[in-house]
C-alpha cells in the first residue's frame, strides 16, 4: 500500500525523472510507538520491514542482490526475548546500498522515514501535514500515533484505483510477481537475521505473463 502514498509517489517521480542522477544510498526508518502483543524478533522483518522491502524495490525499479540484518543494543522496552531495534541492510543488483531501521518500541509515535541519496541531490519522504501548535512555551508538531493515522490516504487511493481498473476491465497495481519478489527478499533477510550472515537473493526467471 505504500506505493499509493502521495509522498512515496513523489519520490518515485523524482527518481524516474533522472534529474538528480542515479540513486546511490537509501536511509530508512520504520518506528512504532509499541509492539503488538505476541511480537517476536522475527516480526520486525516479516511484519514491519516487509513494507520497505516492497516499496523500495518499486522506487528503484530493480531487485535486491543481498540481505543482512544486524542488532543494535536492545531497548529496555522490548518484550522478553525480543531483539529491538534491528537494522536491515539491502544491496540492489546495481549496487544501491539501503539501510532500514526497525524500532517497534520507540515510545514516541509512529514515524516512517526515507531518504534517497542521489548523485545530484537528496530526496526526502515528506512528513505528514500535521499542524504546528504553540503551547506551554513550546512549538509542537504532532507525530502520528499509528499506521491508521499515517497512511489512510494510501489505502483509500489503493482501493479506488483497484475499483477504477475493474470498471475499465483490466488489472492494475502490484502483481503476484511483486508479492513473490517481496517474500523472497524477506525470507533472505530472515535467514540473514537468524544466521548473522549476508545472504544472497536468487530470483527465478520472471514468466512472460508478468512482463509488460
Amino acid at each position: 500500500m505504500r506505493r499509493y502514498d502521495p509522498g512515496y509517489r513523489q519520490l518515485k517521480k523524482y527518481i524516474d525523472s533522472g534529474k538528480y542522477g542515479q540513486p546511490l544510498m537509501l536511509h530508512c526508518a520504520h518506528r512504532n510507538y509499541t509492539a503488538d502483543r505476541g511480537w517476536k524478533t522475527s516480526s520486525s522483518v516479516e511484519n514491519s520491514m516487509i513494507h520497505e522491502i516492497d516499496v523500495l524495490r518499486w522506487l528503484l525499479g530493480e531487485n535486491y542482490k543481498t540481505a543482512e540484518v544486524v542488532f543494535p543494543k536492545t531497548t529496555c522496552n522490548a518484550q522478553d526475548g525480543v531483539r529491538d531495534p534491528q537494522i536491515m541492510i539491502l544491496t540492489t543488483e546495481s549496487g544501491v546500498r539501503i539501510d532500514v531501521e526497525s524500532f517497534v518500541n520507540c515510545h514516541y509515535g509512529y514515524d516512517v522515514h526515507c531518504e534517497v541519496v542521489c548523485e545530484e541531490g537528496c530526496l526526502n519522504l515528506p512528513e505528514p501535514a500535521n499542524a504546528m501548535i504553540r503551547t506551554n512555551d513550546a512549538r509542537v508538531t504532532p507525530i502520528c500515533h499509528d499506521w491508521s493515522e499515517r497512511f489512510p490516504e494510501a489505502y483509500n487511493t489503493e482501493f479506488q484505483e483497484w475499483i477504477n481498473a475493474c470498471k475499465e476491465g483490466h488489472v492494475d497495481g502490484p502483481s503476484a510477481w511483486d508479492g513473490y519478489a517481496g517474500q523472497l527478499a524477506a525470507a533472505a533477510a530472515s535467514k540473514a537475521r537468524d544466521t548473522q550472515t549476508v545472504v544472497e537473493i536468487h530470483y527465478d526467471e520472471m514468466p512472460t505473463f508478468y512482463k509488460k
